[in-house]
């Protein structure tokens, strides 16, 4: 559990109609034909700390949280840029087995930290879906049916070339960055959520994160799966908004640049135009930090 804010950061309301369309493959369409055909749960629109639009759609309710895929791990890098601007992270450049030394003799032996939030690890991993043998598949069968620790598990995919080198986005270097956190802080990645981001941030509901084991052994699945209400994933967006444009919250919890960092491609694989490391084109967008 991650409690709710002792104080939330309430944002104003101005509903207004968004009459928007949009041309793709010759046809026009609107936000709702949008919204249906993706099976959406829930639509948010806020400018200037004001809520102008938000809807809840195929059974979501705002009370409703909603599980984050990949969007958590966003939240993940942050806590690891709140370290580095603590010093208890001296370096991007410091190997992350540095603080990590369970992980020696591991893919991640000797990958810098810097590597690791760019998805560069060069850990041999396979991430797709629509494959049931898949890595990222076995890993969850591997945890939930068989009982294994996320971590050792993690520990047993092999390298295939030098770090930096390459894109190719895979959930185990956010579960190592998961590790970093919680090693260098000392706290669970639900504590540090609630100390770090709910609570300064004026979170203004109870959220979670799920764990691979519903005991005292249990870690969270830093890649995936934490579970939050709507506006507060708002809220989160509006930390980084104020980071980007150096004022607010954001600016005063982050190192220096550190958002500005996030539109800075590291190497042309990462670039809009990047491909990952058998060719396949990602989707245009660019990736850094952990933030597409």
């Amino acid at each position: 559990d991650i409690k709710a804010a002792a104080t939330p950061f309430k944002f104003q309301r101005n509903l207004q109609p968004l009459r928007l369309s949009y041309e793709f493959d010759g046809e026009t369409r609107t936000l709702e034909n949008f919204l249906e055909r993706t099976i959406g749960t829930s639509f948010l629109v806020i400018q200037n700390d004001t809520i102008i639009d938000e809807r809840y759609l195929n059974g979501g309710s705002d009370t409703d949280r909603f599980t984050s895929w990949s969007a958590g791990k966003s939240f993940v890098a942050t806590l690891v840029g709140m370290a580095l601007d603590e010093g208890l992270i001296k370096n991007l450049d410091d190997p992350i087995t540095t603080y990590l030394p369970t992980l020696k003799g591991s893919a991640y032996d000797g990958v810098p930290i810097k590597h690791v939030l760019q998805m560069g690890s060069a850990i041999q991993f396979d991430e797709t879906y629509g494959n049931r043998f898949a890595d990222i598949n076995t890993f969850f069968a591997k945890v939930f049916l068989l009982g294994q620790r996320a971590e050792n598990v993690m520990a047993s995919y092999p390298s295939k070339g030098p770090s930096g080198e390459k894109f190719d986005y895979v959930s185990m270097d956010t579960q190592a960055l998961g590790m970093l956190v919680r090693t260098v802080f000392n706290k669970s990645l639900s504590k540090l959520m609630e100390e770090r981001l709910w609570q300064p941030l004026g979170m203004e509901a109870q959220a979670n994160w799920q764990q691979h084991r519903d005991d005292a052994d249990g870690v969270a699945l830093g890649y995936c799966c934490l579970n939050a209400r709507l506006r507060d994933y708002a809220r989160f967006g509006k930390f980084y908004l104020e980071a980007y444009s150096s004022k607010g919250l954001g600016a005063e919890l982050l190192p220096e640049d550190w958002a500005n960092k996030m539109t800075e491609p590291a190497t042309n694989a990462h670039a809009p135009s990047g491909k990952d490391s058998k060719g396949k084109p990602y989707s245009g967008r660019g990736y850094s930090q952990h933030f597409w």
